[in-house]
């Protein structure tokens, strides 16, 4: 029954994942300071297109709330600091508590704006955002199908959100990647550390090596967990530290694993093996 129902789940965010995020969901900023003389806006990289778009993309509808038909608005004030990072956030008018801490949860991992600023020099400021939820029947349809399929919306819910911060997890993965500028003419000279062999010698060195927890078999635990390392000049892994963890087990035989590694291929700056740092994500898949 257990698997049956893992089964269901899979299916469901595999074909319904991507059109639930964002779904009966609309955003709206507001520049609490447009009318103020002098006073350049606050502005989110990519302008209030992309901002609504960072928002959808990172936010489902609460299932239980579409199952009891409630919808509504939540509003805040989001404090920016001169240096253009969310300083603060005032709820001016909640909706539910679940909604509400989904959208403050996010509000506060926002990546940093350009500060407004006065004269040309930055200053504090404050925005108000409106995020709405209205109910439609892609929403209703999707909650009664899961219901009618077994499946528990709590459990849904869950599977969604590891969903959403998966891919938050490859998103920090790949600025990560960006911090090292790579000209196209010179790009042999710049490169992030490596295991030996590339990323498919790594998958396959984890599939080999990786031993599941018995005890995270038996609770159907499965999930990512993830690494920062520190990678020095010769390829040796000096430091290994949590980044975001599963269950105990898991993380300890990731780190063990890691600690096992042979030297990884150094990363190169300007053409020279420099010590640089690299997250590592090691997924923990229950087997079919």
């Amino acid at each position: 029954m257990v698997l049956k129902l893992l089964l269901i789940l899979s299916l469901s965010l595999n074909h319904n994942f991507s059109s639930i995020l964002g779904n009966g969901i609309t955003v709206k900023l507001v520049d609490s300071n447009s009318s103020a003389e002098n006073i350049e806006a606050p502005q989110f990289d990519g302008g209030e297109e992309a901002f609504s778009k960072y928002i959808t993309d990172r936010l489902s509808y609460p299932l239980l709330l579409v199952d009891i038909e409630m919808e509504g608005d939540v509003r805040t004030k989001v404090h920016i600091g001169k240096d253009g990072a969310v300083k603060g956030i005032d709820i001016l008018q909640g909706f539910d508590p679940l909604a509400d801490d989904r959208v403050i949860d996010l509000i506060k991992k926002m990546p940093n704006w350009t500060p407004a600023s006065k004269g040309g020099e930055p200053i504090e400021t404050t925005v108000e955002l409106v995020v709405s939820f209205t109910l439609n029947d892609s929403l209703r349809n999707f909650v009664k199908e899961q219901k009618e399929n077994g499946v528990s919306l709590e459990e849904l819910e869950k599977s969604l959100q590891t969903n959403i911060e998966e891919k938050e997890e490859k998103e920090e993965i790949n600025k990560e990647e960006e911090k090292v500028v790579v000209e196209e003419k010179d790009s042999s000279l710049n490169r992030l550390p490596e295991f030996p062999g590339g990323k498919k010698a790594l998958e396959a060195h984890l599939k080999e090596n990786l031993k599941y927890p018995k005890a995270a078999l038996d609770m159907n635990i499965e999930g990512r967990v993830v690494f920062n390392l520190t990678v020095a000049a010769d390829g040796e892994i000096t430091n290994v530290v949590l980044h975001k963890g599963l269950y105990y087990e898991c993380n300890e035989e990731a780190y063990y694993l890691i600690k096992r590694m042979p030297k990884w291929t150094p990363g190169l700056k300007d053409g020279k093996p420099t010590t640089m740092q690299v997250l590592l994500p090691i997924p923990f898949v229950l087997p079919k």
